[in-house]
Formats: C-alpha cells, structure tokens, sequence
C-alpha cells in the first residue's frame, strides 16, 4: 500500500472517484515541476538531487516514491512535489511527507529529527514556491507518522472502524458516520 494512498484515505471520501481524463496533462505538469525543483536545490545548495527514491515503513506495509532526494556532507532534504497552486494545500500532503520522511529514517538508519522536509507547488508564472517544514510541526508530523503506521487503513482506503473519515468531496463516512448527509 502506498503512503499517498494511506494519506488520502485520512482525508477524502473512499467512495470519490476522480476523473482520471486529465491523468497524463497532470503527470507532465509534475515531472516539469520536479525537474525546476531539483535544478533550484542543486544550485542553490551546491548539492546532488536524485528523484523518485523509494521507501517502506518498518512494519513494511506503507511504501512509496519520495519526489526528490537531496544529499550533502551537511544535511539531507526530503522534497514532496506538488503540481498545484499553493492555495491548494492540503494536510494529505504534510501527511505524505511525514510518512516519506518517517520512512526514510528507518530505511537509512537517520535520525528524523536531522532531514529537512520541504513541499514545493506551483506559484504564479510556473514558478515553484517551497516550503519548509521544521519545529514543532515537523515533530507533529513524526507522531502522526508513527500513529499511521500503527493504524493503517485496509486496502480499500476505508480505516479501522474507529476512524472517521470525512472528506471535502462527500457527504459519506468510511465507517460508523457521525455526520448526516443533508
């Protein structure tokens, strides 16, 4: 099961099926978008960026690709790319990150407390505005992590029954709705 879908399942509706006619338009928008990240932080931070490096959770249940890797004597950087606007923001995507990062940890035997975590969207013009993740929302996140990884959602994206999920996109709960539809 991948992390994406994990952090999705935290946050839309199971029963939301997107329209997946624009899949291709979107995929390119993102690699576009990945390669202009990767040459800024290369540039910027005189360092070497790989992409699509991949990780598993200890338990070996989540897995997932991290969009870009960066590595130097000094630090490691963690980049999940977003080919939305930054007004699209979601916690689905500060939930993926946390994963790849809590993953990535485990995978390199690195203290998650030393990896930079940034997300990177399209700002106006096409160019990408990045956000750095740090402090106390950074140490948020590696709890949440570690609760995911304790509490992973069944293959289908519906969580265990004591998880309420409610979506943006739907009027219906995964399991044992609180709320009504209207």
């Amino acid at each position: 099961m991948g992390a994406k879908s994990v952090a999705e399942a935290f946050t839309i509706c199971p029963v939301f099926r997107p329209d997946y006619s624009t899949f291709q338009k979107a995929t390119e928008k993102h690699e576009e978008l990945k390669n202009i990240v990767k040459q800024f932080l290369e540039k910027e931070f005189k360092t070497k960026c790989g992409v699509e490096e991949s990780v598993s959770l200890p338990k070996g249940k989540l897995r997932g690709r991290i969009d870009i890797v960066c590595k130097s004597d000094k630090e490691i950087t963690l980049v999940e790319v977003k080919s939305v606007m930054l007004s699209k923001l979601n916690i689905r995507d500060l939930l993926q990150l946390a994963l790849y990062a809590y993953a990535y940890s485990h995978n390199n035997n690195v203290d998650y407390g030393s990896i930079k975590l940034m997300l990177a969207y399209r700002g106006d013009g096409g160019k990408p505005i990045l956000i750095e993740i740090n402090g106390v929302l950074k140490q948020g996140l590696r709890r949440v992590a570690e609760t995911i990884e304790g509490s992973v959602p069944n293959e289908k994206g519906a969580g265990s029954k004591q998880l309420k999920i409610l979506g943006p996109l739907c009027s219906l709960c995964a399991s044992d709705c609180l709320f009504k539809r209207r």
